[in-house]
């Protein structure tokens, strides 16, 4: 098999697909997750060997999965919001001392977390990025010029 195309009568000779800093960032942090699974499965053995294991650290971390996908969306698009891991840490143990202590429902639970999870984005986010005249990083982490 040849590292060739044919196009008519003539032969053109394809090229590698070079690596774009973003998929170089990729490979290399799934190298390194599979080199420390697999340094796992070799030195602990016990479970790591069970494939169900890998799907529980996956189901265990989902939620910081699904934010650091959106930390990401926020940062391609050009800004940034430092803000997003402490609203994530008051709401989730808003959440917790309500249905530990005081006995509440799950459906309430969401409520509350979605009703502070507003309430800090608007009141915080929203104000220094309208009124701000700094460059989008600053925006998360400065108040506005008076």
């Amino acid at each position: 098999m040849s590292n060739t195309k044919k196009t008519g009568s003539q032969a053109l000779p394809i090229k590698p697909k070079r690596l774009t800093d973003t998929n170089l960032l990729l490979l290399i942090t799934i190298v390194v997750f599979l080199v420390m699974y697999i340094g796992a499965m070799i030195f602990l053995k016990k479970g790591f060997l069970k494939p169900q294991t890998f799907f529980n650290i996956l189901n265990a971390n989902a939620a910081l999965i699904i934010t650091s996908c959106g930390m990401s969306l926020v940062m391609i698009t050009g800004g940034i919001d430092i803000s997003v891991g402490g609203v994530v840490a008051l709401v989730s143990m808003s959440c917790a001392v309500y249905l530990d202590y005081h006995g509440g429902s799950v459906f309430a639970s969401l409520l509350i977390a979605l009703v502070i999870g507003l309430a800090f984005g608007w009141a915080f986010s929203w104000p220094i990025w309208i009124s701000s005249r700094l460059s989008s990083h600053w925006r998360g982490c400065s108040l506005p010029e008076a």
